[in-house]
């Protein structure tokens, strides 16, 4: 018998061409075990934000005026219209961590056709005369926040 003849042989039972191989249970294992390994080290390795804060109202008074078109000498002058928006906001802060937080700061921006403008939170002093200029503003008032709070 030459080499070119030869039989295809099995052996009691067994296929040599067939393998039982578990090479995609072991990888499908391993994918579930890094998966939860990395998921398990994201979560206890993030931090919550050092504070939160949430807008609980929010007032916005607009206010026209116009001037009485004499200076103080009385001599007549152009007159001139002003529009103004005061805006009022009632918020609450959180502090999630442990060590005090200091608040600089406030400011707002507003985005307009024109671009957007800024502005800076009053200071405690300005709020207060600005409930003892307009009357009408007084159910808008409580305790301010300072811009250099802790």
């Amino acid at each position: 018998m030459s080499l070119l003849q030869q039989e295809s042989r099995e052996a009691a039972g067994e296929s040599y061409t067939k393998g039982t191989s578990h090479v995609i249970i072991a990888t499908v294992i391993a994918v579930v075990l890094v998966s939860a390994a990395v998921t398990v080290y994201i979560v206890a390795g993030e931090k919550p934000p050092a504070s939160t804060g949430e807008v609980l109202d929010v007032w916005a008074h607009p206010m026209h005026t116009e001037t009485s078109g004499y200076d103080a000498n009385g001599a007549s002058i152009p007159k001139e219209e002003i529009d103004q928006l005061l805006l009022f906001t009632h918020v609450r802060l959180h502090n999630q961590g442990k060590q005090p937080i200091f608040l600089h700061q406030v400011l707002a921006n507003l985005t307009l056709p024109d671009g957007i403008h800024s502005s800076y939170a009053a200071t405690t002093a300005d709020f207060e005369r600005v409930f003892k200029a307009y009357a009408q503003l007084q159910q808008w008032h409580s305790p301010p926040i300072s811009p250099d709070a802790r």
